[in-house]
């Protein structure tokens, strides 16, 4: 069973975890927060970048309190691209190769550690890890493939091959001997994380997170797509009438589903707001299907299935398997139903999440949610 990041393959093949069971586990988290009204005129101006850490050495219910959860450093997000993450995370770095070859003293016994992962979402492990930060026009757009983005489009079922600390190195030695070239393969620079003996960006170390990929990015927008199609086309119900189920729906969870937007082009809600509905739609519609058997109703259905597997907290590498069967079924049954909606690189990430469930573990444990409680906490939101 993979129940931590201590039941993936990346910590059992670290020569440095897999020799010391005792070693520190760090799991880091960066991102940008405002902390002035992200509406108004100073929006961007005083945004900051948060680095924070967590030890996966820890039990997943005590890792998941905010107490656990440390703040490493902060800095302007205009200074960390204006110097460069090189700088930025200089201290740190040095902190953690010192980590990894001496060690702290604790209670007469010595502790080495590394970075068992690096978590955020896809700009932001782009951003330090060397990639290209443009998703939506860039050849090369996921760092676990060297996928092209035609065919992707091509052949939405595609993979290419898979990115490892060598490749990367080749890229940054095409680079090294053409001055003139930006990128190559996706690759802009070295990452800075690579300076450790026990950590590559690529080895991988840079797990997905549900939150952005799923429930802000491909629920958020295929599930608006269903129901706007459902309301227009099947004319099965409409939006006045799922609203009010939404509101009238029994219970006060904090996470309800607001209320829905007309257009159809995306619900609207954060990350646990759209997991509810995605949870909840089939009740509060159950009785305005008009059949069940409708290629539409059952992709709402195959959609859910998926997310209720991928965020398990625990899974069988059988369980595994078939979340791979399920992942590929939806997305060429949405290529074939909806082909005049393109697919986004989201879409190909989901490609990866049964291979990286193997690598990271169950990918629910690897998300942002819990370090953004930390992260408003320290803002004082």
């Amino acid at each position: 069973m993979l129940c931590d990041v201590v039941d993936g393959r990346v910590l059992k093949s670290n020569e440095l975890f897999a020799s010391d069971p005792h070693a520190l586990q760090i799991m880091l988290f960066q991102d940008a927060f405002e902390v002035t009204n992200p509406l108004g005129s100073a929006r961007q101006k005083h945004k900051v970048l948060g680095v924070y850490y967590t030890l996966g050495n820890v039990y997943v219910h005590n890792r998941s309190t905010v107490d656990s959860i440390q703040l490493v450093l902060l800095c302007s997000e205009k200074d960390c691209k204006l110097f460069g993450p090189e700088k930025v995370f200089e201290n740190l770095m040095s902190d953690l190769c010192e980590l990894e070859s001496t060690g702290v003293c604790f209670d007469g016994k010595t502790f080495r550690g590394s970075i068992a992962c690096v978590i955020g979402d896809n700009l932001g492990s782009h951003f330090l890890g060397g990639f290209s930060e443009n998703f939506s026009s860039a050849e090369h757009f996921c760092r676990y493939c060297n996928i092209r983005k035609e065919d992707f489009q091509r052949n939405p079922l595609s993979t290419a091959t898979e990115r490892t600390p060598a490749s990367y190195r080749e890229s940054l030695q095409e680079l090294e001997n053409n001055p003139d070239m930006q990128m190559h393969n996706g690759i802009k620079s070295n990452s800075v994380l690579n300076k450790l003996a026990h950590f590559h960006v690529c080895a991988p170390g840079l797990p997905p997170c549900l939150a952005h990929d799923l429930f802000e990015g491909i629920v958020d927008y295929d599930l608006a797509m269903y129901l706007q199609f459902l309301v227009k086309t099947r004319k099965w119900f409409c939006y006045d009438f799922l609203n009010r189920r939404i509101v009238t729906f029994p219970g006060e969870s904090q996470n309800k589903a607001k209320v829905l937007p007309t257009n159809g082009t995306k619900l609207g809600g954060h990350a646990a707001q759209n997991w509810w509905l995605r949870r909840f739609l089939p009740v509060l519609i159950h009785d305005r299907v008009k059949d069940p058997k409708d290629e539409v109703w059952q992709l709402v259905l195959l959609l859910r299935q998926v997310v209720e597997l991928v965020c398990a907290p625990a899974l069988s590498e059988s369980q595994v398997a078939y979340i791979k069967v399920l992942i590929e079924e939806y997305t060429e049954t949405r290529h074939l139903l909806f082909p005049l909606k393109k697919l986004r690189p989201k879409h190909h990430y989901l490609l990866h999440y049964a291979d990286l469930t193997l690598q990271f573990g169950p990918l629910i444990h690897t998300w942002t949610m819990r370090f953004k409680s930390k992260k408003e906490v320290c803002s004082g939101k």
